[in-house]
Parts: structure tokens; C-alpha cells; sequence
């Protein structure tokens, strides 16, 4: 049976230091020839595909673009996705939550449009989930979930219901805000 979160979890330094050197090296890098965690050369930055929207499909306002790129999702699986996977090994053993089925996994990136703004509330997907939120700099866009304002802490993790609404803040302090958004299903230990 699913558990429900009737909390917001937050915990910092989630990922072994060299585990979340390897994600913030390839996200935050603009440089070619970055190495994997099990030492294989990627001859390749990462990619990024641009999004006029955030959120919401019609609001198409200032500010109001990101890049993601797509790391697990209906059947696909990106050359990327293993870098991913220790945020999913520590979900199920430091958190001790089991995965039952993984929805989907995606990094985003905010870039630095110079202005505060709050994207459009929304929930991730239609059905009941859980979803992870884990940060890979610190900066000043927080994540809003039912109104209260979540920072942005490199190497942190919040898991939260996917029922509750919440939304993405562009950041004014670094050039990019990057994060990995997974949706999940599964229950606590």
C-alpha cells in the first residue's frame, strides 16, 4: 500500500561527495570530454533542450523558459540516465522508501533572466505519486510546494506528495539554477 507524505522531507547532502561531484560536474559544466562515475569518457557536453514554458503550457510570459533534458521517461532511457541513478539507490536506502515503478526523471536548468518571478502552479502528473526534488547548485529560486518556500541547496532532496501543487522561482543570484525532478511510486519501509 502507498504511504502517503503528509510532510515535505527535506534532507541535505543526500549523495555521497563523489556521487554528486560526478552529477554537478556534467550539469554544471560547459566543457567537453567529462568523465562518468565509473571512470568511461563522455565525449559530449550534456544535453540541453530548450522549453518556452514552464509549468504551464499556455503561459508563455517573461521569464517564463527553461531547458531539460528528458533522462527516463515511458519506455526511454538516456545514455545519461546511469550518472542518475545513485539519487534513486539513496531514495530507496537512505530514505528507505521502494521504488515500485520509476515514472520519470528529468533535469532541469533556469537560466539567470535578471528578474524574481514564480513559474505556474502545477502537479507533475494526473495520478497518485511521489515526487523528488534534488538540487544541484545553491542559488536564490526556491521550490514552492502548497505556499511554503523550499530552498535550493546543492545536494539536497525533497520528496513531497504529488498531489500538492507546487512550482519552480527563477533565481537572480547564479546564472543557472539546475535541479533533477523524479517522479515515483512506492511506499516507506
Amino acid at each position: 500500500m502507498d504511504n502517503y507524505l503528509m510532510n515535505v522531507i527535506v534532507v541535505d547532502d543526500f549523495l555521497p561527495k563523489p556521487d554528486f561531484d560526478v552529477l554537478h560536474d556534467n550539469l554544471m559544466s560547459k566543457y567537453d570530454n567529462l568523465v562518468s562515475r565509473t571512470g568511461e569518457e563522455f565525449h559530449e557536453c550534456f544535453p540541453w533542450v530548450y522549453s518556452d514554458t514552464v509549468g504551464n503550457e499556455f503561459d508563455v510570459a517573461e521569464g517564463n523558459w527553461y531547458f531539460s533534458s528528458r533522462l527516463y521517461e515511458a519506455g526511454y532511457v538516456s545514455p545519461w540516465f546511469e550518472i542518475f541513478k545513485p539519487i534513486l539507490h539513496n531514495i530507496e536506502n537512505k530514505l528507505q522508501f521502494t521504488i515500485r515503478d520509476l515514472i520519470r526523471v528529468r533535469a532541469n536548468l533556469y537560466t539567470n533572466a535578471g528578474i524574481s518571478k514564480a513559474h505556474p502552479d502545477h502537479i507533475d502528473q494526473s495520478f497518485q505519486h511521489t515526487v523528488g526534488m534534488f538540487y544541484i547548485n545553491t542559488n536564490n529560486g526556491p521550490t514552492t510546494i502548497n505556499g511554503t518556500d523550499y530552498d535550493s541547496v546543492a545536494n539536497r532532496m525533497i520528496l513531497f506528495d504529488g498531489s500538492y501543487m507546487h512550482h519552480s522561482n527563477l533565481q537572480t543570484d547564479t546564472k543557472i539554477r539546475v535541479n533533477v525532478n523524479i517522479n515515483i511510486t512506492g511506499a516507506f519501509r
